[in-house]
C-alpha cells in the first residue's frame, strides 16, 4: 500500500509507503491511500536516458525513453516546458532530444495530476561545450 499527497492543484507531489499516519499535510494538500506497490506505481510513468550529456551543436543527440505499465498508445512530456507527445509500443517509445546552446534540458511528464516528477519520473540532459 501506498500513499500520495497531492498539491492544492493535483499536482502528484510525493509518494511513499507507509500508513501515512505520520504525514504532515500542508493547506490545500491531499492524501491518497492506493492498494499498489512503490514498484507498480513508479511503472506508471519512467525516463531513461543513453547519455547524460551531449554536445551543444544541434547534431548530438540524446535518446530519451519513456515506458509504462498503463495502457496508453502515448504519452504527453515536457521537455524545458515545451509538450511533445511519445507514441508508444508496447508501452515503450523514445524520441531524442538535441540542444544549440549550452545548459539544462528537464524532461517531465505533462500530465502531472497523473504522473509524478519524483525517482524516475523526471531526469536533466546537460548540454555542454566539449561534451
Amino acid at each position: 500500500m501506498i500513499h500520495v499527497i497531492r498539491s492544492a492543484t493535483g499536482t502528484i507531489k510525493l509518494y511513499g509507503e507507509g500508513d501515512g499516519s505520520d504525514w504532515v499535510l500542508e493547506p490545500g494538500e491531499t492524501l491518497e491511500t492506493l492498494d499498489i506497490t512503490m514498484d507498480e506505481y513508479a511503472a506508471r510513468f519512467r525516463l531513461s536516458v543513453d547519455k547524460p550529456t551531449i554536445v551543444p551543436d544541434g547534431l548530438d543527440t540524446a535518446t530519451v525513453t519513456v515506458s509504462t505499465s498503463l495502457p496508453f498508445s502515448s504519452l504527453a512530456v515536457l521537455v524545458n516546458g515545451t509538450p511533445g507527445n511519445v507514441p508508444l509500443t508496447g508501452g515503450v517509445g523514445t524520441f531524442e532530444v538535441a540542444a544549440e546552446t549550452p545548459g539544462e534540458i528537464v524532461v517531465e511528464p505533462a500530465d502531472q495530476t497523473q504522473f509524478c516528477r519524483a525517482g524516475q519520473g523526471s531526469l536533466v540532459i546537460w548540454a555542454v561545450e566539449g561534451g
